[in-house]
């Protein structure tokens, strides 16, 4: 007697269509539809490498479609074609290719807004002189994040960027890593682990930026990655060291200390014939310049002052300043 729940035959697995485009969290805010066309020869057939999500993964420098199509470009429809997988995409190229060299093909592409201008990112107060921007990051096969990262009093920055990486698409040297998703970044090891674990998760992250673009945020972005790291020694001291401190402060208290010796000449005395008087400090009658102290951390408060107490002069305005060729890499100092 047959099992009525158990099939008579084994019915045949079907293959699993993989899931075309992007994850979930790159939603159509974060998308903008294009139409592109471009001429293809022969020799052009596999100048785009895409996934089996038909992501493009890789193109052909020296091909027509290099200055059409993008890495991270979502190809949907070729020739008004919808594309339905990868083996269909590869087909269709062969079926334009087989009209003729060269040839005109139009390709409909879903390209990701690797960037986006905000007006805060909502982690803590704006300040003037900084842009602030959200970063979209989508993981693909074979290429890698592509940056370094450094912490300077609790904040986060990009110290370097590596070309023709995910990092170089939207982040520039000096960006502020503010947040990763929806979370504050106060550490290097907060922000590689969160991620780590977000790209793992959803395949795509969303990076909050805060860009300087005036030269004053410029400069305190340069002193925060030129900062080095020191280890404060901060030892105990013996116990004799700390007996001697302690009666020298009852000293100081009940003000037994000795008499401290004059180092200049008391107005009232007179020097004897023949005598000379010999100062042991030197005192200008006039300064044109005093020494002061500033924090070399804020150049706001380096500011020349000129002779004539005027207006301070206005620090010499650099051209390429806030980008990666006026900040460089300081990875390599």
């Amino acid at each position: 007697m047959a099992d009525a729940r158990k099939p008579s035959k084994e019915e045949p697995k079907k293959d699993k269509q993989p899931k075309l485009g992007f994850c979930k969290k790159v939603t159509s805010s974060l998308l903008e539809d294009k139409d592109l066309t471009a001429t293809i020869t022969k020799t052009e057939k596999r100048a785009i490498l895409v996934s089996s999500a038909l992501i493009v993964l890789r193109i052909d420098e020296k091909s027509n479609m290099a200055n059409v199509i993008e890495i991270g470009d979502y190809i949907t429809q070729v020739n008004g074609v919808r594309i339905t997988s990868k083996e269909h995409f590869y087909k269709e190229i062969k079926g334009v290719l087989a009209k003729g060299s060269p040839e005109t093909i139009t390709f409909h592409i879903r390209r990701p807004k690797w960037m986006i201008k905000t007006t805060s990112h909502g982690f803590e107060q704006v300040a003037e002189g900084y842009d602030y921007y959200t970063s979209l990051m989508v993981l693909l096969p074979g290429h890698v994040i592509g940056m370094n990262i450094r912490a300077y009093q609790n904040r986060v920055y990009v110290s370097s960027v590596q070309p023709r990486s995910l990092a170089a698409r939207s982040i520039r040297i000096g960006d502020c890593i503010a947040g990763v998703d929806q979370t504050p970044c106060l550490s290097v090891k907060d922000c590689l682990n969160m991620m780590d674990f977000i790209m793992k998760k959803d395949k795509a992250v969303t990076l909050h930026l805060e860009r300087p673009v005036s030269p004053e945020a410029v400069e305190v972005v340069k002193a925060a990655l030129r900062a080095r790291k020191n280890n404060m020694a901060d030892h105990l001291l013996a116990p004799d060291a700390c007996e001697i401190g302690r009666q020298q402060a009852e000293k100081i208290r009940a003000g037994n200390l000795p008499k401290p010796k004059l180092i200049m000449k008391k107005p009232n005395k007179k020097p004897a014939a023949g005598d000379s008087v010999k100062r042991h400090v030197k005192v200008e009658e006039t300064a044109s310049q005093i020494k002061i102290d500033s924090d070399p951390f804020n150049p706001i408060f380096l500011a020349s002052l000129p002779q004539n107490r005027g207006e301070p002069s206005q620090p010499a305005k650099s051209g390429r300043s806030g980008d990666v060729g006026g900040i460089g890499n300081f990875d390599k100092q």
